[in-house]
């Protein structure tokens, strides 16, 4: 699997970095977008950020800096779980963007690879998390539709190993949307074993 996690991610770099290109975020500098922790409502306990067993023995982590700082917060974020919030055009898109290649550039084999996913696509009730990023890893990714250990694909058993960090965001499309997910993605991404990092996901969306 290392070989086929390579070539994951490799794909997912290629495609990135012509997504930037294409969008001119470096045309001529950079924006310097700054983020900071959203208020204690919006937040989850710091014990579950963590991963203490309560509150007092838990002290705030320093959710701010500016985009190029994004990936090495997230690294001290125990718990692997991040929710970016904002209103529309405060740079959510390019932050994300930017954070996926930042950590493609330090990857390294047995790291999970950061794969962009629209969680609007996902219906909860009909489908389970895995199978729906399974799915979506073998149509948009060419290779991840080979089977191996007799019927599973590639893109199944990458998931199962803990080789992806899924990154939701909700692409709008119009007034028409599939069912809304967001919020039980975020819950319902499980650590990987034996993964190099703490794993989780990321999700980006509106307040």
């Amino acid at each position: 699997m290392r070989a086929a996690a390579a070539q994951l991610a490799r794909a997912v770099r290629v495609h990135w970095l012509g997504e930037e290109e294409k969008r001119r975020v470096r045309d001529p500098l950079p924006l310097a977008v700054r983020f900071t922790a959203a208020s204690r409502e919006l937040a989850d306990y710091w014990s579950n950020v963590l991963g203490v067993p309560d509150d007092s023995a838990a002290g705030p982590v320093a959710l701010c800096g500016l985009i190029e700082d994004f990936a090495e917060v997230y690294r001290g974020v125990p718990s692997g779980r991040m929710v970016v919030l904002g209103r529309g055009g405060a740079g959510k898109t390019v932050l994300v963007l930017r954070f996926v290649l930042d950590l493609l550039k330090r990857w390294t084999n047995g790291s999970p690879v950061p794969v962009i996913l629209d969680i609007g696509s996902w219906n909860p009730a009909t489908t389970s998390l895995r199978d729906w990023i399974e799915a979506r890893l073998v149509r948009d990714y060419a290779g991840m539709g080979k089977r191996e250990r007799g019927k599973e694909s590639i893109a199944s058993v990458l998931v199962a190993d803990g080789h992806v960090l899924p990154i939701f965001r909700r692409v709008r499309r119009g007034r028409r949307a599939a069912p809304r997910a967001g919020p039980q993605a975020a819950q319902r991404v499980q650590p990987p074993h034996g993964a190099h990092q703490p794993d989780g996901g990321i999700r980006c969306g509106r307040p």
